[in-house]
């Protein structure tokens, strides 16, 4: 109970100051005087309550810090101590007593003596340092930091607040602790035009709700990092840009793993990402603006040497880069694109549409195949000039869609194997002057309308086997189209059509199987498949049938009904069936630790190299067995003799390998005669039978 003589004045500021004592805190006992010069004195006994600062610190090793968007807010550092609260009360005062004080204050009337039992300050447990100062929060580390500066851990925490670094570069030294940044803030850590590096053991572990990490011309180094996402987006774990450097050293949790943009920008990621089940599969990670699914990581080779650590995640627009670590259960390599983006080193994909989807327009690839691949969408060109090295593989383009493959650009292939392509309604579209297309089969399978080939305006298709169309075999529209076709053209309807009549021509080296009545379709006029001409006077296409109406003359259809013969090759690929004279592209299959040496064949024939691994052959009149000879195998040779001429070193006979190319010289021809031609009675071919000194190619026995 209060005792007052005073005036209500005092009373009201006496009330005041035992309200702010009681809010301050926990409490000990004091005892209030109050004097002033012309008033009697108030005395009043009360418990009045102060802070207790004799309370254990909290002994646990992670404390956690209240969120705040703020960085200057402090962290909270939780005590679960239980603390003890004096209630004791005072003793009333004597009047004799009051008066003695009074005494002593009498020199400043005006204040109010607080007594309290206890001290009166707490000390903050502290969770890091820079150099010798410590600091209660990371946040007011951050805000005392320089420029540059090292934060060390003095105890494991979790702050909820979003950690940003702006225009300073931090080494945290974890000193064998875990910072935990757990915030609902949109960004767990942001770092602008600064660095964020991490030493020693320990962890730091970032949460943020559309970022778990972002950096804008940054350079940064987490642990592992978790991003929520909201209602209306998904979380991206790291979001990076300005050739910003993320480096991952755990995992990541985030629908989205990463976003980079910009050109020098990289995240490496040596853990995993980790997805929900509904996650947008084409947004494993979002290069640029462009969103790429899992599969599209690929391996770099540099000078045939494959680097396998990490899968790389790019574009050739913004040239930014993903890296996700690798483990034993990524997928087989199907294909290369070669010199990425005009690069010394080649990209390595598990699928082909991940090569395709690199392309520019008006750039030129070159597709290598590692396997056989079959793809089941429509090729489209996209104006970008392709190369597909098959490499003794299959490229098969199987498609429901109404066209296989739409050239308005070049697409050519190199080497043994086979790109085939199916359509529903077309197989090969060719439009655009100046497309060159080469493929090695072309199909339609609609049983009304397909085409195989539908060639418009001035375009260039090369076909190495065969062309087949329900409809039509070849349709062409336009002008000047040249269309070639090594193997035979099938139709139940019109073999070739040519629309509007615009001087095109195409050569079937082997028949076309059609209507007979409807063999050739010139606008309105069909011509027969008995109407074809030997007779043209075309001494270069002696053996080709001319299909030209006379009054018609813009298109001409050569067809020469070849033979078809069976080319074997052995340690090697570009086995098959041709016709003859057909250049066919062969390729050896060199095991490791052994060395090419040359290539032989049993059965005639002309190679364009028989030193190169990689070189064409003509096929002869025959079927024929080539052989890719090695270093140290054993190689069977028989003797050539040469009546009236001499082999290159001047003797008349010597033994060879069957295939093996020898340079020959003719005699000079005796007075009054001159040379006429070679003839073999074995077998072998000449390269020019005409020419005294020629090349004779080496039977599989004497001659």
């Amino acid at each position: 109970m209060f005792k007052y003589q005073k005036k209500w004045c005092y009373r009201v500021l006496v009330m005041f100051m035992a309200l702010a004592i009681f809010l301050s805190g926990p409490f000990s006992t004091l005892h209030a005087f109050a004097t002033t010069d012309d008033h009697t004195i108030e005395t009043f006994d009360e418990e009045v309550m102060l802070l207790d600062t004799n309370i254990e610190p909290n002994s646990g090793d992670e404390l956690e810090e209240e969120q705040s968007t703020e960085i200057e807010n402090k962290d909270e550092i939780p005590d679960d101590t239980n603390e003890d609260i004096d209630n004791s009360t005072s003793e009333p005062a004597t009047s004799d007593d009051l008066l003695k004080e009074n005494e002593i204050l009498e020199t400043d009337t005006s204040i109010i003596n607080l007594m309290d039992t206890g001290p009166l300050d707490i000390e903050e447990e502290k969770v890091c340092k820079i150099d010798d100062v410590q600091y209660a929060t990371l946040h007011e580390a951050l805000e005392e930091a320089g420029s540059t500066a090292i934060i060390k851990l003095l105890n494991s925490f979790t702050t909820h607040q979003s950690v940003i670094i702006n225009n300073k570069d931090i080494t945290l030294d974890l000193n064998g602790y875990t910072l935990k940044v757990d915030t609902t803030a949109d960004e767990g850590l942001k770092v602008t035009n600064g660095t964020l590096d991490l030493k020693g053991e320990g962890e730091l572990n970032v949460t943020g709700k559309l970022y778990g990490v972002w950096a804008n011309n940054g350079k940064v180094t987490v642990t592992n990092v978790k991003a929520l996402g909201n209602d209306y987006a998904d979380g991206i774990g790291v979001y990076a840009d300005e050739d910003s450097k993320v480096y991952v050293l755990g995992d990541i949790t985030a629908n989205i793993g990463a976003q980079a943009k910009g050109h020098e920008t990289q995240v490496i990621i040596h853990g995993k990402i980790n997805r929900s089940e509904d996650a947008d599969e084409e947004k494993y990670v979002i290069i640029g603006r462009s969103g790429m699914p899992e599969s599209w990581g690929a391996f770099k080779r540099i000078n045939e040497v494959i680097e396998r650590e990490f899968l790389i995640y790019t574009d050739i627009y913004e040239k930014a880069m993903v890296l996700v670590k690798a483990d034993s259960s990524v997928p087989e390599r199907i294909c290369a694109m070669l010199n990425f983006n005009r690069e010394e080193f080649d990209f390595l994909y598990s699928k082909l549409e991940a090569a395709l989807g690199m392309a520019i327009e008006g750039w030129e690839y070159e597709i290598e195949l590692l396997k056989d691949i079959d793809y089941t969408e429509t090729f489209d060109t996209k104006g970008c000039d392709w190369e597909f090295n098959l490499n003794g593989y299959t490229l098969n383009i199987i498609t429901d869609d109404d066209v296989g493959l739409v050239a308005t650009s070049d697409i050519r292939i190199k080497g043994p194997g086979e790109f085939n392509v199916t359509g529903k309604k077309i197989g090969v579209q060719a439009f655009n002057e100046g497309t060159y297309v080469t493929v090695t089969n072309a199909t339609a399978t609609d049983e009304v309308e397909g085409v195989g080939i539908y060639a418009a305006g001035r375009v260039n298709v090369s076909v190495l086997g065969d062309v087949s169309g329900k409809a039509y075999g070849i349709k062409l529209k336009g002008f000047e189209n040249q269309v070639l076709v090594e193997g035979n053209v099938y139709s139940s309807n019109i073999g070739i059509g040519d629309v509007e009549i615009g001087g095109s021509t195409v050569i079937v080296e082997g028949s076309i199987y059609a209507d007979s009545k409807r063999y050739l379709e010139l606008g309105e006029v069909f011509m027969l498949e008995s109407e074809g001409r030997t007779d043209h006077g075309f001494d270069e296409m002696k053996d080709y049938i001319l299909y030209a109406d006379e009054w018609l003359s813009q298109i001409n259809l050569w067809v020469r009904n070849a033979e078809f013969y069976n080319l074997t090759v052995v340690n090697g690929f570009g086995s098959g069936r041709f016709a003859e004279e057909v250049w066919v592209p062969i390729m050896a299959n060199i095991p490791v630790g052994s060395m090419f040496d040359r290539w032989i064949s049993d059965g005639g024939g002309e190679f364009g190299d028989n030193c190169e691994t990689w070189t064409g052959f003509k096929m002869p009149s025959n079927d024929v067995t080539v052989t890719a000879v090695l270093d140290g195998d054993t190689i069977e040779t028989y003797l050539l003799t040469i009546e009236d001429g001499t082999l290159e070193n001047g003797s008349g006979s010597g033994t060879y390998a069957a295939g093996t190319e020898v340079p020959i010289l003719a005699n000079p021809a005796p007075e009054g005669k001159v040379f006429d031609k070679w003839v073999s009675e074995g077998g072998g071919s000449f390269k020019d039978v005409n020419n005294p000194n020629t090349i004779f190619t080496m039977p599989s026995n004497p001659v």
